[in-house]
């Protein structure tokens, strides 16, 4: 399932900036659909939350 970056924010508790800050950085995968639409996948965000606890980062 593909979610947009502010669902993303809203399931991480964070601002869209910082999705997209990700995204750029590399350290989310994003899929961009054209020059204004971004999608993340959910198993891709859930992925980067799990890696975020497993590292004891809150």
């Amino acid at each position: 399932m593909l979610v947009t970056v502010t669902d993303a924010a809203d399931k991480l508790g964070v601002n869209h900036q910082f999705v997209r800050k990700l995204i750029k950085s590399g350290e989310l995968p994003a899929i961009h659909l054209n020059a204004r639409a971004v999608r993340v996948r959910s198993e891709d965000l859930d992925a980067w939350i799990a890696g975020r606890e497993s590292r004891g980062v809150a």
